[in-house]
C-alpha cells in the first residue's frame, strides 16, 4: 500500500472513488476507461450536472451501491457496454447490467494523475490521486481505499459495480500475530500480522467476524458490517517485549554510530530504517531475520532468537568479500555466480551489476555462499536442475560472444570487474568461465574454460593453482637420444581432484616449453622434450607464476662451457641451486632426484613421440540381474571419463565420473531393467577431447 493525498470537502462527503480502469491492455484508453464511484452513506446522493475533471456528469447512487462513469458507454467498436454487459448497445436491459453506469469525456493519465468531482455549483466534492498503471496482471485496475491507500486490482477487467473496501487493524504493539477473517463463520484468510493487518479488497455490504490470536490464543475478536473501509486501533494486554541493543563495526574493529537495519519475522516488519548503536529495540519473543547496510561495505543478514534482552553487533565485511565467481556468455542460457568469501551471510542492496551497455539493480538478496544471476529461471534450471541459489532478473544483460565487460558495484565503488575476449578459450567456447584463485583478479592466468560449469557450487578449478600445488623435476635426461626432462606432480592438497598449472615452462635457460594447460593430477608424471639439454653442461629449470619452481644443473668436470652457461649457472647458483659434476656421459644413464639426492642412474625407457593412446572396451551384452557393467580401459596419462547411458526414450539413467590411468576396470553398480540403452563416453585430458557411443544389452 502507498499513500497518496486525500480529502474531502464541502457537500458529498459520502462519496469515494474506489476502482478506475486508467490503461486497459486489450482495449484503447478511448474505448475502455472508466471511474467507479462509490455512495458509503445511508442516503441517497443524487449528482446532477456534476462533473469530473471538468466533464459533465449525472447519476443517483442509491446508499451503499456503487456506480460508473464510462468514457465510451456504449457505442460502434468495444466500450463499456459491449466488454462488461450482453453488447445489445443499450445499457440496463439485462439483471446483469444492475448498477448504474453513465457516460463522460473523461480522460485517465496512463501516467497516474488527479480525479475532481465538483458539484452543480462549482464546488470540490471530492480530490484524488492515482498513481500509474503497473500492475502485473493483464487488464487489471487501482482500487483506492480511504486515506489515500491504494493497490493495483488483481482481477483481469476489474470488477465494476461491485464496491471494494479495505478492512485495516492497527495495534498498540509490534508482537507477531496471527489474524482470521470470517464470513458467515466460513474463514476467508489467515495471516500473520504486527504492529497493523491490512485486508484488502474486500466486497462492500457484507458481514465479518475478525480474531487475533497470540501463541494460538485468541485475544482479540471484531464483528462488523462492512459499509466503508474499516478501521480499528487495537490495544492488547501482552507482555513487555525484549530490549535488543544493536551496535555497527567493520571487520577491523571500527564502529559506526548508526546503521540501515530492517527487521521482519515471517513475512512481517518490525522495524525498517535507521538504527542508532546503543540504542534498543523493542521485539517479542521469536526468531527474527535482520538485514543491515552500511554505506561502502556489504550488507549483512543474520537471523536472531530473541529470547530475553541483548546486545547485539552486526559486523560489515568489505566490499571485496564478494566477487564474481563464474559466468557462462555463451548459449541461450546466460548467467553470472557471485560467490561470498565472508563467513556469514551478506545481501545485494544497493549493488549492480553492468556490462559494457547495460547496468541493473540487482534485487536485494542473500548470498550464503554462492548465487546465480540470469534472465530466465525456468530455462536455467531445466539446463542445471532444480535446487540452486538462482535468482532471476528479467532484464539481465546480454553478455556479447566475442567480448563484453562485468562488474559487481554500487553507485559509488566498483566492487570487482573483469574484461573478457576469445583469447580467454581455445578451440570451441566453453561451457562457462571459471575464476581459478578467489583472491586474485578474474583475467588471463585465472581464468579456466571449463565444459562443465558449475553454477551455484565450487568452482570445479577452485584452489588448483595455489602455492602449494607442487611440480618437480623427477629425471633430467641430456645423453639419450630425446633429451628430455621428467616432471613429477608432487602434492595438490585437493583431495584427489587435480591441480592446475597456468603460465608454468620447463627451461634450459635457452630454449623453454610450455605446459599443457590441463588438470594434472597427484603422482602424475609429465613429459617434455624439445629443450636443447647440453651435454657438457647445462640447466633445467621450472618456472611458475611466483617465479623458480625447482631446477637442477650439471657440469662435466674440468670442461669450459662458455661465458654464457657460466652465467646461467651464477644465476642458479645465487637462487642456492649448485652444478652436479660428473665424469663421462653415457647414452644410457640421466639424471634422477631421489629423497632430495641427485645421482646418475639407467635412463627411463625411450620416450613415446606419438600421440598418447586412448583405449576403452565395453562389452555389448549385460545380464541385467548381475547389477554392474564393467568398462575395460587403458590410458598412458590421466584421463577425465563421463559415462551417460540413455534410455531409449532419451532420458538420462545413470552417470558416473572419474579420473583413470594405466589399465583397469570400471564397475557401475546399476539398478536398470532389462532393455536397450545408449552409453555415451566423454573422455578429457586438458584440451584434448573424444566422444564415444556405443549400445549397451542388458538382458
Amino acid at each position: 500500500m502507498i499513500l497518496f493525498q486525500y480529502f474531502l470537502v464541502l457537500s458529498g462527503a459520502g462519496l469515494s472513488i474506489t476502482e478506475l480502469m486508467s490503461d486497459p491492455d486489450s482495449w484503447s484508453d478511448y474505448d475502455l476507461e472508466w471511474v467507479e464511484l462509490y455512495n458509503n452513506s445511508s442516503e441517497p446522493l443524487v449528482m446532477e450536472d456534476w462533473t469530473l475533471n471538468g466533464k459533465s456528469f449525472s447519476m443517483t447512487l442509491e446508499p451503499y451501491s456503487a456506480g460508473i462513469l464510462a468514457r465510451k458507454l456504449t457505442g460502434e467498436k468495444d466500450n463499456f457496454e459491449s466488454v462488461y454487459g450482453d453488447g445489445s448497445g443499450v445499457w440496463g436491459d439485462t439483471p446483469e447490467e444492475n448498477y448504474p453506469c453513465s457516460e463522460a469525456s473523461l480522460s485517465l493519465l496512463n501516467g497516474g494523475g488527479t480525479l475532481v468531482i465538483q458539484n452543480d455549483r462549482g464546488e470540490t466534492v471530492l480530490q484524488r490521486d492515482y498513481p500509474s498503471d503497473e500492475g502485473d496482471v493483464e487488464d487489471n485496475t487501482l482500487l483506492l481505499y480511504s486515506g489515500g491507500f491504494w493497490d493495483y486490482g488483481t482481477v483481469p477487467g476489474g470488477t465494476p459495480g461491485e464496491a471494494e473496501l479495505m478492512i485495516s487493524y492497527h495495534f498498540s504493539d509490534n508482537a507477531l500475530k496471527e489474524g482470521d477473517l470470517y464470513r458467515d463463520d466460513e474463514i476467508l484468510l489467515t495471516e500473520t500480522c504486527a504492529e497493523s493487518w491490512i485486508i484488502s479488497p474486500m466486497k462492500a455490504g457484507e458481514d465479518y467476524r475478525a480474531e487475533i490470536r497470540y501463541n494460538g490464543v485468541v485475544i482479540f475478536e471484531d464483528i462488523f458490517s462492512l459499509w466503508d473501509d474499516y478501521r480499528a486501533d487495537v490495544e492488547l494486554n501482552l507482555p513487555p517485549p525484549f530490549e535488543i541493543t544493536f551496535s555497527f563495526k567493520n571487520t577491523t574493529g571500527e564502529f559506526f554510530p548508526s546503521a540501515y537495519i530492517r527487521v521482519e519475522r515471517e513475512d512481517a516488519v518490525f522495524f525498517d530504517g535507521e538504527a542508532l548503536s546503543g540504542k534498543a529495540l523493542s521485539l517479542y519473543p521469536g526468531c527474527y531475520e535482520i538485514y543491515a547496510a552500511q554505506e561502502g561495505y556489504l550488507g549483512r543478514y543474520e537471523t536472531v532468537s530473541v529470547e530475553g534482552s541483548e546486545e547485539l553487533c552486526i559486523i560489515f565485511p568489505p566490499p571485496d568479500r564478494l566477487i564474481i565467481s563464474e559466468f557462462a556468455p555463451y548459449g541461450t542460457v546466460e548467467w553470472v555466480e557471485l560467490r561470498n568469501l565472508y563467513q556469514s551471510p551478506v545481501t545485494t542492496r544497493g549493488l549492480f551489476l553492468s556490462d559494457d551497455s547495460t547496468q541493473v539493480r540487482l534485487e536485494e538478496s542473500v548470498v550464503e555462499r554462492y548465487s546465480v544471476f540470469t534472465k530466465d529461471k525456468e530455462l536455467f534450471c531445466d539446463l542445471w536442475g532444480e535446487g540452486l541459489p538462482v535468482i532471476e532478473i528479467r532484464s539481465f544483460p546480454i553478455l556479447n560472444d566475442t567480448g563484453d565487460s562485468l562488474s559487481l558495484h554500487n553507485q559509488e565503488e566498483v566492487f570487482d570487474a573483469l574484461q573478457y575476449d576469445s583469447s580467454w578459450h581455445k578451440g570451441e567456447r566453453p561451457g562457462s568461465y571459471e575464476r581459478i584463485m578467489p583472491e586474485e583478479a578474474f583475467q588471463p592466468g585465472n581464468v579456466w574454460p571449463s565444459e562443465e560449469p558449475t553454477p551455484g557450487c565450487e568452482n570445479r578449478v577452485e584452489g588448483m593453482m595455489s602455492a602449494n600445488r607442487l611440480l618437480l623435476l623427477k629425471e633430467v635426461s641430456p645423453f639419450t637420444p630425446e633429451g628430455y626432462v621428467r616432471c613429477l606432480v608432487a602434492d595438490d592438497g585437493t583431495e584427489g581432484r587435480g591441480c592446475l598449472f597456468i603460465d608454468h615452462e620447463v627451461t634450459d635457460l635457452d630454449t623453454a616449453v610450455s605446459l599443457e594447460e590441463r588438470i594434472y593430477q597427484e603422482g602424475e608424471t609429465v613429459m617434455v622434450t624439445g629443450l636443447t639439454l647440453g651435454k657438457r653442461g647445462d640447466q633445467a629449470c621450472i618456472m611458475g607464476r611466483g617465479g623458480l619452481m625447482d631446477a637442477f644443473a650439471w657440469r662435466k668436470r674440468y670442461t669450459d662451457v662458455g661465458a654464457a652457461e657460466d652465467e646461467d649457472y651464477r644465476f642458479l647458483q645465487e637462487k642456492g641451486v649448485e652444478p652436479m659434476l660428473f665424469d663421462d656421459s653415457d647414452p644410457t644413464m640421466s639424471f634422477h632426484q631421489q629423497n632430495g639426492v641427485w645421482i646418475i642412474d639407467s635412463a627411463s625407457s625411450d620416450v613415446d613421440t606419438e600421440e598418447s593412446s586412448w583405449a576403452l572396451s565395453l562389452p555389448a551384452v549385460f545380464p541385467a540381474d548381475q547389477g554392474e557393467i564393467l568398462l575395460q580401459y587403458s590410458f598412458d596419462v590421466m584421463t577425465e571419463l563421463k559415462l551417460t547411458l540413455f534410455d531409449v526414450g532419451g532420458f538420462c539413467r545413470r552417470e558416473h565420473e572419474a579420473v583413470v590411468s594405466g589399465d583397469g576396470v570400471l564397475s557401475l553398480s546399476h539398478s536398470l531393467t532389462q532393455g536397450r540403452y545408449l552409453c555415451v563416453i566423454r573422455l578429457r585430458r586438458g584440451e584434448k577431447k573424444r566422444e564415444t557411443h556405443e549400445t549397451l544389452v542388458l538382458y
